[in-house]
């Protein structure tokens, strides 16, 4: 206790009650109750810091891989096909208490090798320099896509020494905006061939020779990772694990409905933490509530760096995926449980009162993980004391990194590798020297990094010539690695399309008939999860091609017709693709999702995020299914959306429609009318500014000014004040004065 009022009595004399720039306005930062015992800080060496982890799970162990001088501030990192680690270093990160110098371009990518196979890097080379705060980086392509100095590039190193000597400019405009901790980041190349960044809403791609950009949906904060079925995780700091039931893309198709179960679902409710230490110096520590009684940190406030475990030789035999997030902050890694019965993934804590791994040492700082070629788990520590950047630093804060000295010792930063006790690491292979029947064989390895690096492999050679053998794989294997070789064909059909892009998607070339033939028929396999990604890679091939569209139909119906009900996840692909094939003969199968399925908010969403253009024909055969006749399971939710979609996308023949719907629905089936009224009714302000224009004056205005319900009364002030057709003009809306 001595210590700790000689500590806030030092603060106070050298000026420390000035604000700082994470103070909020009016928020009294009260001293904390000074009764936790709470231990010195002091730079340990690797040695030291290793005594202080703790494993939830004795069969596991943590080894050293590299420390500085040979890596510092490691705060990302990637293996490539030979397995040498790329780390990037964000050795310009809070040089001091205030940050000052944090422009200087001092950060640098190395590449890390472990020449002897014993664990552990022997040896280092600076692959790039002089970059001003770099953040990610995913080796592909002979080189690397970096992200510094706010920009994307691409560096290659020719001349095999290991030094990129060309730079490629990807984007300009990667980061936009925002402070360190609040720009873009990640770079994962995902199962579709894309590569996705956090805190961003694009996503890019190499194809014929060229970096393409495109828009995709806004994603988390620091981090990203997908399972091995490529559906991708991210979090926000204080919310540490979210997910998409939606594969990319498909919640942008329709700008007049905006999907809110099919993107960003939190996935774990739980966000307590279980520290090994009493954590004052967390930035909003004096709030009440974020430290409990012993003065340890209570939820996550700093989460990040998720990664789905795939390597296959640290946890085997669960049917869980082990989703693992760090905790920075309060110096552990999380691990959950996470299972995917429903559409929406559910999640557990792997251990009810315990990390995975945790640290008594204040600078213990996890901010990145990666699965290894060898099946370990890698863990990129910051070590230092300082983790909040200037522009979040507190009052409070600051007064803790100076009473323990957490702003000495910079530049530290340590790689940790964490392996199965009993079990085998997997011999690490020089990938890249695989020949392409090789590396088709590697699709079927346990080891996911394998798997995703052969495929890489597979599709940056481009040669067409291998599609027969991944379909024999697509159609024979198990169905990871069925999965992996047909996207494996998609990158080799994108990669030899001539015209690099068509109407802003990858253009591809026809398969041969026999081939084509082959992927239509995994569609209605009996490996659901196989069938689930053969839909979107058929969809892809049928874009331009009207027959090959309606094969495709053929099969979804026929599984969509089974007596015994489809797997859920294939009925939710099979939603999206409908969706998206642009034909008329969809909506029946549309209507008939929704009516089978209007309790699966998620399968909802899928049906009304269709391209748009179907609205008014799904409605019409709702309204006419008799499976649609009772309100239940969210039906008038559906009917909602589908009103409001209509609606927005003001198209004055399907409005008419909707109106003419509107009061056809009087009298036994009233819900479908309230429905109906209310997707007016969420469009009201909008058409008060800018007004629908209609033909004729609508029927149902008549019997909506003849009823005294509430509801039916604001509705009718909508459509009058939100409306115009011949001898009608709707009021100016007024614009309140500033």
């Amino acid at each position: 206790m001595r210590k700790r009022m000689t500590a806030c009595l030092l603060g106070l004399l050298t000026g420390l009650a000035i604000a700082q720039e994470g103070d909020k306005p009016g928020e009294r930062q009260s001293p904390l109750p000074g009764l936790w015992l709470v231990p010195p800080a002091p730079v340990r060496s690797p040695a030291a810091e290793l005594e202080t982890f703790q494993l939830a799970d004795d069969f596991l162990t943590v080894e050293l891989f590299a420390s500085e001088p040979m890596v510092q501030d490691p705060v990302a990192m990637d293996f490539d096909a030979d397995g040498r680690l790329w780390v990037v270093e964000m050795r310009g990160f809070m040089p001091d208490i205030d940050g000052k110098g944090e422009d200087e371009p001092v950060g640098r990518v190395s590449i890390l090798t472990d020449t002897d196979h014993d664990g552990r890097a022997d040896q280092a080379t600076v692959f790039i320099d002089k970059l001003v705060l770099p953040r990610a980086l995913k080796v592909c392509w002979g080189g690397a896509l970096v992200v510094a100095d706010g920009k994307l590039w691409f560096a290659r190193d020719t001349n095999g020494d290991g030094v990129a000597d060309t730079k490629e400019l990807v984007d300009a405009d990667y980061i936009k905006s925002g402070n360190v901790e609040h720009q873009p980041n990640g770079l994962l190349l995902a199962l579709d061939n894309w590569h996705y960044s956090a805190f961003s809403d694009d996503r890019y791609r190499r194809v014929n020779g060229v970096w393409v950009k495109e828009k995709t949906e806004y994603r988390g904060q620091w981090g990203i990772t997908q399972d091995d079925f490529g559906r991708l995780y991210y979090n926000v700091n204080f919310s540490q694990l979210h997910g998409d039931p939606f594969p990319p893309n498909y919640s942008l198709r329709n700008p007049h409905f905006t999907p809110v179960h099919g993107i960003n679902q939190q996935i774990a409710t739980n966000q307590s933490v279980f520290t090994l230490r009493p954590n004052p110096g967390i930035n909003r520590a004096y709030r009440p509530g974020v430290l409990d009684a012993h003065g340890h940190l209570r939820e996550f406030t700093s989460a990040g760096a998720p990664l789905a475990e795939r390597g296959g030789v640290l946890f085997t035999g669960e049917e869980a995926t082990s989703l693992l997030v760090c905790e920075p902050a309060a110096n552990l890694v999380k691990r959950n449980l996470v299972t995917h019965d429903g559409l929406v993934p559910a999640s557990r804590y792997a251990y009810p009162d315990r990390e995975f791994l945790a640290s008594t040492d204040e600078r213990f700082r996890p901010v990145g993980l990666a699965n290894g070629p060898d099946g370990s788990l890698y863990i990129a520590d910051m070590y230092r004391g300082i983790s909040q950047h200037k522009e979040y630093m507190t009052t409070h804060l600051r007064k803790e990194v100076l009473a323990r000295g957490l702003d000495q010792g910079i530049h530290l930063g340590r790689i940790w590798r964490v392996h199965h006790k009993k079990r085998s690491a997997w011999p690490v292979q020089a990938l890249s020297q695989l020949s392409p029947s090789e590396l088709i064989g590697a699709l079927r390895h346990p080891n996911g990094w394998v798997r995703d690096t052969a495929q890489r492999l597979i599709i940056e050679r481009g040669e067409p010539g291998v599609i027969p053998g991944l379909l024999n794989i697509a159609a024979a294997g198990e169905a990871r690695a069925s999965i992996h070789a047909l996207w494996s064909v998609e990158g080799l059909l994108a990669e030899a399309v001539a015209s690099q892009r068509l109407a802003g998607t990858v253009s591809y070339p026809m398969l041969n008939p026999e081939d084509w033939r082959r992927v239509l028929a995994l569609v209605d396999c009996d490996r659901p999860s196989v069938g689930t990604h053969a839909q979107r890679l058929a969809e892809k091939l049928s874009e331009a091609d009207a027959a090959k569209k309606q094969e495709l139909l053929g099969f979804l119906r026929r599984g969509l017709s089974r007596p015994v009900p489809a797997d859920r996840h294939w009925n939710l692909q099979a939603a999206l693709t409908l969706g998206s094939l642009e034909m008329p003969e969809s909506a029946a199968l549309l209507t008939g999702l929704l009516v089978n399925h209007s309790a699966e908010p998620v399968i909802r969403d899928a049906v009304l995020s269709a391209r748009p253009g179907r609205e008014r024909l799904v409605l019409d055969s709702l309204l006419d299914a008799n499976g649609f006749t009772r309100n239940v399971d969210g039906r008038d939710v559906t009917l909602q959306g589908l009103a409001s979609a209509i609606i927005r996308r003001r198209d004055p023949i399907q409005v008419g429609a909707l109106l003419d719907h509107i009061e056809a629905q009087r009298g036994e089936r009233g819900w479908r009318r309230l429905a109906l009224l209310n997707g007016f009714a969420e469009n009201a302000a909008a058409l008060r500014r800018d007004p629908l224009k209609l033909p004729a004056k609508p029927a149902v205005l008549d019997s909506l000014a003849s009823t005294p319900d509430p509801i039916e009364q604001a509705t009718l002030t909508a459509i009058r004040s939100g409306s115009a057709w011949p001898g009608h003009e709707p009021p100016r809306a007024v614009t309140a004065p500033l």
